[in-house]
């Protein structure tokens, strides 16, 4: 951080502490998507598919899996893949909770894994480079125990947008996440089998969930595609035996 940041930051402090509380209460609301967390869908050769992370990655703000972010891949990838699918998320995750879930699954191959973590650890505090070994461990995991042949680290979204988010705590949040989602692009250029997807948006209020701060079934959509539009060329063919 950046010394006049972190002296701006420590002035608003006595300000930005109730409003996270605030945020957060409202933040948490919401109830979590109906519908099943795996399955499959789709049709020809098979494809392994995990989503994980955060209340974005269970589609939180949606009504359902199908117009969650889960939805929308699976209806980009049906029509030439059987997707066997699983959503490894809970709201408020953290990398650690993450690490913590993948690491008690049992181990299965996976052809993709697609992320979405770390906006609750820049929330919360988390120092940068504990998060940054965690996430790397994950991926070791994702790749080593999993075999995932494409892992995609979907980009933090830009929470200076968001409409829930007052000033100065919106100052405050959007810097340190901007900084958290520059990690991510760091660490996925470290690793071949790893892309980061940049979430390059602009945040509509109108199709934002009612709480002003999760996605709604339109965002959910959007970034479904932007996901898709950059994998779709490194999707990872047919193992040998499959469909």
């Amino acid at each position: 951080m950046a010394i006049a940041d972190r002296i701006v930051t420590w002035l608003v402090l006595p300000l930005v502490g109730p409003q996270a509380l605030w945020v957060k209460w409202r933040a948490a609301a919401l109830p979590a998507p109906s519908g099943a967390l795996a399955g499959v869908s789709g049709s020809g050769p098979d494809l392994q598919l995990m989503i994980a992370g955060d209340s974005s990655a269970l589609g939180t703000g949606a009504p359902d899996q199908a117009s969650a972010l889960s939805g929308g891949l699976l209806r980009r990838l049906g029509p030439t893949r059987r997707v066997h699918w699983t959503v490894e998320a809970k709201s408020g995750d953290t990398a650690r909770d993450l690490l913590a879930r993948i690491e008690a699954l049992p181990s299965r191959r996976l052809d993709i894994a697609v992320l979405s973590i770390g906006i609750n650890d820049a929330k919360n505090g988390v120092r940068e480079w504990l998060w940054r070994r965690r996430m790397i461990r994950a991926l070791d995991i994702l790749q080593d125990r999993f075999g995932a042949r494409l892992i995609c680290l979907s980009g933090l979204p830009p929470v200076g947008q968001f409409p829930l988010l007052p000033m100065p705590l919106r100052w405050v949040m959007a810097r340190r996440v901007a900084r958290f989602d520059r990690g991510l692009a760091r660490i996925a250029a470290d690793r071949p089998n790893c892309i980061y997807v940049p979430l390059d948006v602009t945040i509509e209020p109108d199709k934002m969930a009612a709480d002003g701060f999760h996605a709604g079934p339109e965002m959910y959509a959007i970034w479904a595609g932007m996901l898709f539009d950059a994998i779709r060329d490194k999707i990872p063919q047919p193992r040998v035996g499959d469909g």
